[in-house]
């Protein structure tokens, strides 16, 4: 079931500057509550760090597939969605289709560490803080 995750998670990447395997640039945010976010996280899981904008329609038509695994799998996987280059209010955005994602509202200071330049941008990280797929 993992495999068919990650195979999941491979056909919906966009390619960026961090190469797999390689460690995750570390940092910390605020998230939309204003609670420290220190990533990339120790833990049995895998994050995905997912890097959006509202205006953004690919952005759009990923939010559900990326729902869909929050769902499925539980604690075993979080969604960390870092809200870059936006106008529009991403609480509200996120709030009102029903995601529950861990919302970054501020997220472009970080763009750089990931070599991101287009919306949107995954990254697939495991517990150990290994960038598997980008």
């Amino acid at each position: 079931m993992f495999r068919v995750f990650l195979a999941v998670i491979m056909a919906l990447l966009v390619q960026h500057g961090v190469a797999q395997d390689q460690a995750a640039p570390a940092f910390a945010l605020a998230n939309a509550a204003g609670e420290p976010v220190t990533l990339p996280a120790k833990h049995d899981g895998v994050d995905i760090y997912f890097f959006w904008a509202s205006w953004c329609p690919y952005c759009k038509a990923l939010m559900p597939h990326l729902q869909s695994m929050q769902i499925e799998y539980g604690d075993e996987v979080t969604i960390y969605a870092f809200n870059i280059r936006d106008d529009e209010d991403p609480v509200s955005f996120l709030t009102e289709r029903g995601y529950d994602f861990e919302l970054v509202p501020e997220a472009d200071s970080i763009m750089g560490l990931y070599g991101v330049k287009t919306t949107p941008g995954v990254f697939v990280v495991d517990g150990q803080g290994l960038i598997q797929f980008n």
